[in-house]
């Protein structure tokens, strides 16, 4: 009620922030009634809040501080074809977060600071050693927001090439039986089909060739990704041109 109202002083919404951070981090699903609160103009707030907050030097803690209240409450929302072992949610709820980022004005600040954590590959929620471990909150952020057309547009072409960049990175070193390579082909799909890769095609012939690197693998841990590679190709033939 404190961040709704919005009137506290800076350290106050600060702390606040950070205890409730440290609450929903593990994404341990909330009881129903917390849904009240934690609603459509909460979200509002902090999402507005993280555009107002990041333009001012002197308020910047309090935006990375909302956007990662933003991150943590999006883990209680299961991401569209995640397997029950990727999500600590079963809520399989429209995703509250997704379907008001679609309607913001801007996302200038949220996009530019979630890309910069995907790039460096951080989770802000990353604060207690529990397991099993949540969602990498980021990876699931950058999923949801390309599992849907509207906001897998909120990521200029120019950032999206950067996210093949990183993608191409992460699915050429990854190992097979690393749990978060499937999250990265996961993205790789929303991207070729949700967002704007089939006109840029950034990076295609490298991409082409790590997907069938992997269809070439023999283990039996490969199988799932190959699964999501074959999809990719099904779908979006042009890839293979």
């Amino acid at each position: 009620r404190q961040l709704i109202d919005g009137s506290k002083n800076e350290e106050v919404l600060q702390y606040t922030s950070l205890v409730l951070g440290m609450v929903l981090c593990m994404g341990d699903t909330l009881p129903y009634t917390h849904f009240s609160v934690m609603n459509s103009k909460f979200i509002e707030v902090l999402l507005h809040a993280i555009e107002k907050y990041y333009e001012d030097p002197d308020t910047e803690q309090l935006g990375e501080l909302y956007l990662t209240l933003v991150l943590a409450f999006n883990l209680q929302y299961t991401t569209k074809g995640a397997s029950k072992e990727n999500s600590t949610s079963d809520s399989d709820s429209e995703n509250l977060v997704i379907k008001l980022l679609s309607k913001q004005e801007s996302t200038k600040y949220f996009t530019e600071k979630l890309l910069l954590l995907f790039n460096r590959e951080e989770d802000p929620l990353a604060i207690f050693e529990h397991t099993p471990r949540p969602p990498h909150s980021v990876i699931k952020m950058m999923l949801d927001v390309y599992s849907n057309p509207v906001t897998s547009q909120m990521i200029y072409t120019n950032d999206e090439r950067v996210v093949c960049d990183i993608m191409l990175r992460q699915l050429s070193d990854l190992a097979p039986e690393d749990k978060h390579r499937h999250l990265y082909l996961c993205l790789l799909e929303g991207v070729v089909l949700q967002g704007g890769w089939q006109e840029h095609r950034h990076r295609q012939a490298e991409l082409l060739r790590c997907c069938n690197n992997i269809l070439a693998e023999e283990e039996p841990c490969s199988t799932p990704d190959k699964d999501i590679i074959t999809r990719i190709y099904q779908k979006c033939p042009q890839i293979l041109e």
